[in-house]
């Protein structure tokens, strides 16, 4: 994620420079060379003036016959209308496959990956919080997959080579896509304090071995989740406030890290 990246010849590169592959360089050399070997052709074998022997070279390349029109203009209005119905063309076909190797080689692909995972992180919603937790995981090298709703955010994340399924993360189904059975700590980062207490109550029922971390938007919460499962929990909202104003104000103390909430010293409170 870093780094911004640009597309040149179809491959991605972060340098910000934008250059050709030589790939395209050898195709317009290969083709200008054909294109000068036919109209030499047409004007030494089929004795066609010079633009005759252009226009013909040109309705050939694009499939036109412009043959029974010797106007120049609805020559070139012919071949103008080939080229761009043949463009058209390649454009539909390219997006198709595009969207059919995403899709379902792409997933496969993936599910192959997630079924081969071992004790990996599960990142239910991909919000602030559920970015940040991805970032660390990223850095330190540790497995993981993302659950999320927003498709355009799981199609974003899969061009980025990050597992992710598409979906409800309440729903079962959607768990055990992502490997619930063989995870080591699911990350519920969900929207409202009832999602995520239904989430932890279904993940410890599917797989009662399975570390849960997840937030807090009210203190109220804290032990609704600690009886669900939730080993650890976090309150983003309050720890940014507080960090905030002891910023401003210049305060140095612990008092950040009452706002993480650990089962076992919640059970002695």
């Amino acid at each position: 994620m870093g780094a911004a990246q640009h597309v040149v010849g179809g491959k991605a590169k972060k340098d910000g420079a934008f250059t050709f592959d030589r790939k395209w360089v050898y195709l317009i050399v290969v083709l200008l060379l054909l294109y000068s070997l036919s109209i030499l052709d047409y004007m030494s074998v089929e004795k066609l003036s010079f633009t005759d022997a252009v226009f013909e070279t040109l309705c050939t390349s694009v499939y036109v016959d412009c043959g029974n029109f010797p106007n120049v203009t609805t020559r070139l209005l012919r071949v103008l209308l080939g080229a761009f119905g043949a463009v058209v063309l390649i454009f539909i076909v390219s997006t198709l496959l595009e969207t059919f190797l995403r899709t379902e080689l792409g997933g496969r692909a993936m599910k192959k990956k997630i079924k081969n995972l071992k004790n990996h992180y599960i990142i239910c919603g991909y919000g602030s919080l559920g970015k940040a937790v991805a970032q660390v995981l990223e850095e330190n090298g540790e497995p993981y997959v993302v659950i999320e709703l927003d498709k355009g955010v799981v199609d974003e994340l899969r061009e980025n080579d990050v597992l992710a399924v598409h979906g409800n993360a309440l729903s079962a189904e959607k768990l055990k896509e992502a490997g619930l059975d063989h995870a080591k700590v699911v990350v519920s980062a969900l929207g409202s304090d009832a999602d995520n207490v239904f989430l932890t109550l279904t993940l410890k029922e599917l797989n009662p071995r399975v570390l849960v971390g997840t937030r807090a938007f009210s203190e109220g919460t804290i032990g609704k989740l600690h009886s669900a499962g939730a080993e650890f929990i976090v309150m983003p909202e309050m720890i940014g406030g507080l960090e905030l104003a002891k910023e401003l104000l210049h305060i140095r103390d612990e008092r950040g890290k009452k706002l993480v909430s650990r089962k076992e010293n919640h059970k002695r409170a």
